[in-house]
C-alpha cells in the first residue's frame, strides 16, 4: 500500500494526518464499533508511518476528545438514549475546532505522531498504560454511572429488563 501512496501523490517531506479519536485509546464503554473504527485508524496510521518515514512522508494520527460542533453524535450508537448522552458530552465541551485545529497544526508542524487534544485525555491515556487495573476500576464506575443516568432516562426499559 505504501508504494501506491508514493505513485499517486506522496511526496518526500510531506505529511499525512489521520483522524481517529481517543476512544480508539482510552475504549469508551458503550460505543463499541466507534470504538473498533478508531482503534483500526490507529493501527493504519502506525503502520504507514514505518512505511513511509524511509521515503521522507510524515504521518501524524489525530485523537480528539469530545469538540463542540454542529456534527450530531447519533450514529455512533444504535441505543438513542446513549446517543443523546454522547451529544451532549460533545456540544457541552469546552473545546472548539478552531482550537483543536491549532493543536493539531502545531503538532504536525513538529512532527508529532500521536495528538491528544485534550489534557484529560492524555492523563488518562498515561494511566491505563502505567496502572490498567486502577484505569479499569475508573471505566467501569464511569460505565456503571453513564448506565444508571440511561436507565432512569428510560423507565420502560428499565422496567422491560426486570
Amino acid at each position: 500500500m505504501s508504494k501506491r501512496v508514493l505513485i499517486t501523490g506522496g511526496a518526500p517531506g510531506l505529511g499525512r494526518a489521520l483522524l481517529a479519536s481517543s476512544t480508539g485509546l482510552l475504549n469508551t464503554p458503550g460505543m463499541t464499533s466507534y470504538n473498533a473504527s478508531k482503534v483500526a485508524v490507529i493501527s493504519l496510521s502506525e503502520t504507514i508511518r514505518h512505511e513511509l518515514a524511509p521515503f521522507g512522508v510524515r504521518t501524524t494520527v489525530v485523537c480528539p476528545g469530545p469538540v463542540r460542533t454542529d456534527l450530531r453524535a447519533g450514529p455512533t450508537s444504535p441505543d438513542p438514549d446513549l446517543a443523546e448522552l454522547v451529544d451532549r458530552t460533545i456540544q457541552d465541551s469546552p473545546r472548539t475546532a478552531e482550537q483543536v485545529a491549532g493543536r493539531i497544526t502545531d503538532a504536525a508542524d513538529r512532527g508529532r505522531f500521536l495528538v491528544l487534544t485534550h489534557p484529560t485525555d492524555r492523563r488518562a491515556l498515561c494511566l491505563e498504560r502505567l496502572l490498567p487495573r486502577v484505569a479499569d476500576v475508573q471505566a467501569a464506575r464511569r460505565w456503571r454511572r453513564t448506565a444508571m443516568k440511561l436507565t432512569n432516562q428510560n423507565p420502560q426499559e428499565s422496567r422491560r429488563a426486570a
